[in-house]
This record gives structure tokens, sequence and C-alpha cells, in this order.
């Protein structure tokens, strides 16, 4: 038996804030073409306190090598938009599994999951990840009823602002944090008497300035036919993650050849007239490289040398005015 995965859709999320209070609004809703990248840390960590003035301190977190992308593509870009209609966003971390949303000026709404082996909607009922404006006190309690391809699916998500202050990550410190949390209660029946319950607690982390939460912790406990625990941690730090600050002055980068070897170049648009920091990392968040690039609004296309730099996974960054791009470049 076949059933879908909704615990998927809890990593992710963007958000911009205007404001000293950390309140997302409209412009935190993600854009198709936009990435964020997260680091997998071990899961040690436990969520700490809710209120305002809190340090959440993840210094002594252990990260791994494995970097999670999520991907924000149209849904005409997947195979199943036929099947959410009222979709105007799509996500996936896993090529296959897709995630439907619709994005307004005054909320931001999941619609269901589609892949190859099922189809998950959600149908007479909301299920709201944010009414605009949102921010610390703020609760979305949301009754959720749906199908799948082989039953049907029902429950409740509440989301709350429930946290203020400092998030200390193992190699960066944001200040003006709002911490959101997402408590997912959702019973997939597929007959009498044949339910599973999967409960799923959710914390993510904004800090002002920036799209993408800077840390997420999830932990997934299913009962009923089946049984289990799940426990995911990651962390956007080394700047994974950060994209799309509110006036942006660089709008792409890409690395071209690639896979490379001895040379490579950045393609870059640039929006305003900038002075660009570009790094190239690897994926522990090594600096290989740093220098910096003078460049006038248009198209560039910047070489590098890469012929001594050891083979491998590299993060490739421009960031200029408090927007960074960047893009995954492989040395083989």
């Amino acid at each position: 038996m076949k059933k879908p995965i909704l615990l998927c859709i809890l990593l992710m999320l963007g958000g911009k804030f205007l404001s000293a209070q950390p309140t997302l609004g409209a412009a935190n809703n993600p854009q198709a073409g936009e990435r964020y990248y997260y680091r997998i840390t071990d899961t040690i960590a436990q969520p700490g306190y809710a209120g305002t003035g809190q340090v959440w301190n993840f210094t002594g977190v252990q990260v791994t090598l494995n970097t999670v992308i999520l991907n924000y593509v149209l849904p005409s870009q997947t195979p199943h938009a036929s099947s959410y209609p009222g979709s105007n966003l799509a996500s996936y971390t896993i090529p296959g599994e897709y995630d439907y949303y619709t994005t307004s000026s005054s909320s931001f709404k999941y619609n269901g999951k589609g892949s190859i082996n099922d189809v998950a909607l959600i149908t007479s009922s909301n299920y709201v990840y944010f009414d605009y404006p949102f921010s610390f006190g703020t609760t979305i309690v949301n009754t959720v009823s749906g199908s799948t391809g082989a039953g049907t699916i029902s429950g409740t998500v509440t989301i709350t602002g429930d946290g203020t202050g400092t998030l200390k990550l193992p190699s960066v410190t944001y200040n003006n944090v709002l911490r959101v949390k997402r408590e997912e209660n959702i019973t997939y029946s597929f007959g009498p008497g044949v339910d599973e319950n999967i409960l799923t607690v959710s914390y993510y982390w904004y800090s002002a300035l920036y799209d993408g939460p800077l840390m997420k912790l999830v932990t997934s406990t299913t009962t009923g036919i089946a049984t289990g625990y799940t426990k995911f941690v990651g962390v956007a730090d080394f700047g994974l993650g950060i994209n799309d600050p509110s006036t942006p002055s660089i709008s792409s980068v890409q690395i071209h050849p690639n896979p490379a070897q001895n040379y490579a170049n950045i393609a870059i648009s640039v929006l305003q007239p900038s002075n660009i920091n570009f790094k190239i990392m690897d994926l522990t968040g090594r600096i290989w490289k740093e220098w910096t690039h003078s460049s006038s609004p248009g198209e560039a296309d910047i070489r590098m040398d890469v012929a001594n730099l050891p083979r491998g996974i590299y993060l490739v960054s421009a960031f200029s005015e408090g927007t960074l791009r960047q893009d995954r470049m492989i040395l083989e």
C-alpha cells in the first residue's frame, strides 16, 4: 500500500523581514527559480525554549557533508500540474516528488504532493502556512482534509510564531530571529480500521533581511498500521539558503561549464552598480578562494582558475548589497 508523505513539505519556506520586529509578509513568498541550501547536522539538537529574548545555541552540532537543495519551480514544469489547477508554485528536493502551493498578497497555502506513485490533494479545507502579516504571537489553526489514490486525509495543523531572539549556528550568529513552530497531526485512512497517524512537530528560525529559514528542526512520529520516528536537523550557515533580500542587486549566478576541470566561468546578471564579493567554498564551509569584483548593470562572465583545487563539489557565492546568489560547482 503506497501512502503519501506530507512531512517533506515541512522542509521549506522563506522570509524577508523589513523592520526591527521580524514580520513575515507577502514579500516572503518563494519565487520560481529560487534555490535554498541546507547542510544536514547530527540530531542531538533540541528546539529550546519559546518566548522573547531567547538564545538558541547550536554551535555544538556536528555538520555533515550532506546538503539538501530545495528548488522552487512553476507547476507547468512538473508532471502533476493538471491535478493542482489552482497552484502557482511548486517545489522539490528529489526530482519526481513535488509539492504544490498557492501564493498571494495575503497568504501562502499548501495544496498537496504529487509523485510517481500517488497524488495527495488538500481539498475541502485550507492548509495555510502563513496569513500575512505573521510575527511573534501569531497563531494559525488549520483543519485539513483531502484525498489520496488509496484513501483520505484528515487532521489539524497549528502554526505559531513562538519565539524571538538570537540564533547561534556552528559558523555564524544571527540576531533578531523569529522562530515558527508547526505542529501537524494528520491521519491517513485506507479503509475501516486501517489508519495511520503522523504527528510532525517542526521549528523554523528566520532572520532579518534573508529568504529561507536559517535552521530547521523536524521530528515525525508514526503510529497505527505502521510505526516509526524520524528527525531532521538542517542549518543554512556559511551563506547557504540565504537568498533574495528586499532590494536585490544581483539577479542570478550560474557556473559553466559544469562539471569543470581547469577553468570555470561565473555567468552573473547584475541589476545595479555593485562591488561583488565572490567565494568558493567546499561543503564543510572551508573557503578556498575569495575576491571582490566591481561590476556595472548587465550580464557578465567572470573566469575562474580552479586547476589547483581538489576535485569535488563546491559552492560559488556572489554577495553584494545584502543579496546573496550561489550555484554548485563540480570539479572532476
